[in-house]
């Protein structure tokens, strides 16, 4: 027992948080969103996100319509920061990231970056980290495609992807359409109460398609500011043929064919061959199975056969 408390006491936080690209006014020693643009709006987003083991890979296409004249805008991508760990941390965090922008088929350099620190304090930093660019935007159509690579967020075990759709807001109207397209090449199994805008288990979208490791979402008249985000809390898919005996120290639970989640919304966004391996533990490891375990099986076949079949 004083080896598992010694474990959580010297658990660290650091997390961060990856938003939207947004129109800004910038000084010398302060950069913030400009919600005063009234020409330009997003027409179409698509986002799709990679999933990997140890990081994972965001690829947005932006469709804009500007109705005015041609004109030049300061773009900012923020990366929101807190962590325990330091400034070393949180500076290694930052020196990870990889970010790159191709608009209306030309490459985007950075202009410039700024740490907007706002707090360092009893071990604690908070911030914002800017990484700005100046784009010319034609009269009506333009396309933006950013891609970025970056490591999960991490508070102690958890560890989690978030993207901010609410700093949208800064562009002139709702989004036409958004696309999500979440990717997953079972490294890792999506649980812990995902949230797709406004929707979750109990409030499922309606326009969705999942393949055998994708799993597609598509929206329409979407406001930035009431869809907020999409954030879920993600685990490594290292159990192999035999899930007995994976220990889950964060929220004091087995995690084995029995008692594998707490939640709906913890299995929903699995793949396919995730959910047909914890299927097929049943059998495999009890001849009569008892009453959890045929909620639990019975649970995960409609599940198969809502999505998959």
């Amino acid at each position: 027992m004083k080896k598992i408390i010694l474990i959580f006491t010297m658990m660290i936080s650091a997390f961060s948080i990856f938003a939207n690209d947004s129109v800004i006014t910038y000084g010398s020693e302060q950069v913030s969103v400009d919600y005063s643009e009234n020409d330009i709006r997003i027409v179409k987003e698509n986002l799709d996100i990679f999933l990997y083991e140890d990081f994972y890979k965001v690829c947005v296409e932006y469709e804009y319509f500007n109705k005015g004249a041609k004109k030049i805008i300061q773009l900012g991508f923020p990366i929101k920061y807190a962590s325990t760990a330091g400034m070393d941390e949180k500076n290694t965090y930052i020196n990870e990231f990889e970010f790159s922008q191709i608009f209306n088929g030309k490459n985007i350099p950075v202009k410039n970056t700024f740490d907007d620190l706002q707090k360092n304090e009893n071990y604690v930093i908070e911030g914002v980290y800017w990484i700005n660019r100046e784009v010319e935007f034609s009269e009506g159509k333009n396309v933006s495609k950013i891609e970025y690579t970056a490591p999960y967020s991490r508070s102690g075990f958890f560890v989690r992807f978030e993207y901010i759709i609410n700093s949208a807001a800064c562009w002139n109207n709702n989004i036409d359409v958004l696309n999500i397209k979440i990717h997953n090449d079972n490294k890792v199994v999506i649980s812990k109460d995902w949230q797709i805008g406004q929707y979750n288990i109990s409030n499922f979208p309606e326009n969705y398609y999942f393949s055998g490791t994708s799993f597609e979402f598509s929206f329409a008249d979407v406001n930035p500011t009431d869809f907020d985000s999409v954030h879920f809390s993600v685990e490594s898919f290292a159990l192999g043929d035999n899930p007995d005996f994976y220990f889950d120290f964060a929220n004091g639970w087995f995690w084995d064919h029995i008692y594998f989640y707490k939640n709906e919304s913890d299995v929903v966004l699995w793949t396919k061959e995730q959910l047909q391996m914890f299927i097929d533990s049943f059998a495999k490891h009890h001849f009569i199975l008892n009453k959890i375990e045929r909620e639990n099986r019975n649970y995960l076949k409609k599940l198969m056969k809502r999505f998959y079949e």
